[in-house]
């Protein structure tokens, strides 16, 4: 091998070869030698000795380059030792915090649990408290109650000598609308309980007879023969004695006890032929139209009428002392014992079930009376009011529109709230009638109304589905003009057939037709042959 390749062997290779030689210092340092020590030289380091020196290279190289590892590692080891006495200085704060720390949580927790009992403590002492005030609650509730009790009972005890001397307290809207439902619910269900179920109970009946009936429900009926009736009505075949009496009893309650204010004055007559309901109902139309009477030195007006009214009731139905009689007297009871008898005794009887039993007839007959004496009663706590009452039948309301306050179908229809397939047909009979109310109990706002009882009918849908696509053209504006209804059925001929079994006196009442309107105004025209009618009275129902 010559020089040359020697040179660049070596060359090529001093740098792993410093790096071995780095790595075999680092790893096992050798010993320093101290320079009288020497070590035999070989032949081949003589070689290399020689090698390096021609290609230029310092001898002491390989010296340097040690001398440099030795003072690396001596840094390195520096550097371990300053590294552990740091660490050993981080453990002792470490340890020093940890102790801290340790310290401070069981002080904290002593404090907890000191806080803690504390709040216990203060627990227990409330609950204690509560207990306390509990008992002293209900002793304070039990005291109340009595004293409740005391002064509901001295409230009754002065309410009674209130009403002793001014007639019953005022009813609300609400409890008027309950009444009536009440009212309704009483007619339903007596009509429901001894009216025929089976049609075929009435094959014996004459046809006469039959349609003397149709002809006392009067202006609740559009027909005046049995016969056009069944043929107009789209009901169950057996519901149709009950309705019709239903509607016939409606018709008495209606005719003879919410439309007349002075309805218990009807069989007490003065000295004479006169009858004390008549002349008070003169008296009370004269004064409403503001007219001169020959019970009146001068003419005043509604609002007056309606205050004398009521004031004339609450005296004659009060008693002037406590132990007193009122002025009426018996005449609630005897009003509906007579009318009763009249109604069962009428053509409507053959409408009702045939019974042999004393017991069953006698309790149908009183079960009525004491229907018609809850009527009587709730229209005289009405009339005693200042509100004025009117109900409304088939001449004020001739045609049903769904959504009208003043109407609703009844229940056999099965008609939804926007089902309008029955809007603008004819009314065929009214089962119960529109009570509405004008005015306030404190006399004032004649102008306004309200509805206390909407009226139930029963319409002809036999034609429905062919006037349905008209009726949906015809806008809810639209009026339904009846100004005809005067001419067509005036008031005196009217059909009275009860009434004229009924041998009592009655007070005059103004029956006029109307123009209804699907808003729910309705406008009142007076009757051509009326001698006291005036202009137009435009009647408005919320």
């Amino acid at each position: 091998m010559s020089t040359n390749q020697f040179l660049s062997r070596d060359s090529s290779e001093s740098p792993s070869k410093d790096a071995s030689v780095l790595t075999a210092e680092t790893t096992h340092p050798q010993p320093e030698m101290r320079p009288d020590e020497r070590t035999p030289v070989r032949p081949q380091d003589t070689a290399q000795d020689t090698a390096q020196y021609a290609d230029g290279s310092s001898p002491g190289q390989p010296h340097a380059r040690e001398t440099h590892a030795r003072a690396q590692i001596s840094q390195l080891k520096a550097q371990i030792n300053r590294l552990g006495r740091e660490n050993q200085k981080l453990d002792e704060q470490a340890r020093i915090r940890e102790r801290r720390l340790a310290y401070e949580l069981k002080s904290q927790a002593a404090q907890n649990r000191q806080h803690v009992a504390g709040l216990e403590e203060q627990i227990r002492d409330q609950e204690s408290r509560i207990h306390e005030l509990a008992r002293a609650l209900a002793a304070q509730k039990e005291r109340s109650a009595k004293l409740g009790a005391m002064v509901i009972d001295r409230q009754e005890l002065a309410l009674q000598a209130l009403n002793a001397k001014k007639g019953p307290a005022p009813m609300e809207d609400h409890d008027v609308r309950r009444a009536l439902r009440k009212l309704h619910m009483a007619i339903r269900s007596w009509a429901r309980t001894y009216a025929v179920s089976d049609m075929s109970n009435l094959e014996d009946i004459p046809a006469s007879e039959l349609d003397l009936l149709v002809e006392e429900l009067g202006s609740f009926c559009s027909e005046t023969t049995w016969t056009s009736l069944n043929e107009k009505l789209s009901i169950p075949v057996n519901r149709v004695p009950d309705i019709l009496v239903q509607a016939a009893l409606s018709n008495v309650v209606s005719d003879w006890i919410l439309e007349d204010p002075f309805f218990l004055f009807q069989a007490m007559t003065v000295t004479g032929s006169f009858s004390l309901g008549n002349d008070l109902g003169n008296i009370y139309h004269h004064i409403k139209q503001g007219k001169k009477s020959p019970f009146l030195f001068q003419a005043v007006d509604e609002v007056e009428a309606h205050a004398w009214r009521s004031q004339m009731l609450r005296l004659l139905s009060v008693p002037a002392e406590q132990s007193a009689q009122p002025l009426l007297g018996s005449q609630p009871s005897s009003l509906s014992r007579n009318l009763a008898e009249h109604f069962i005794q009428s053509s409507i009887g053959v409408l009702l079930k045939r019974s042999e039993s004393r017991n069953t007839l006698d309790h149908r007959f009183k079960e009525l009376e004491n229907l018609l004496s809850e009527a009587a009663d709730l229209a005289l706590s009405l009339w005693t009011q200042r509100t004025n009452m009117v109900c409304y039948s088939r001449y004020e309301i001739p045609r049903f529109w769904n959504g009208d306050s003043l109407v609703e179908a009844h229940r056999l229809h099965h008609l939804d709230e926007d089902d309008t397939r029955l809007d603008g047909t004819d009314i065929v009979l009214v089962v119960y009638p529109a009570v509405v109310a004008f005015g306030s109990v404190h006399g004032e706002h004649y102008d306004q109304s309200k509805v206390w009882a909407a009226a139930t009918v029963l319409v002809n849908d036999q034609f429905a589905d062919t006037k349905q696509e008209h009726s949906l053209k015809i806008s809810n504006s639209i009026k339904v003009e009846e100004s005809d209804q005067a001419k067509i059925l005036p008031k005196a001929e009217k059909p009275m057939k009860l009434e004229e079994r009924i041998t009592v006196g009655r007070s005059i009442r103004v029956e006029v037709p109307v123009k209804v309107e699907s808003s729910g105004s309705v406008e009142r025209c007076p009757k051509m042959e009326d001698e006291d009618a005036d202009d137009l009275m435009v009647l408005d129902v919320d």
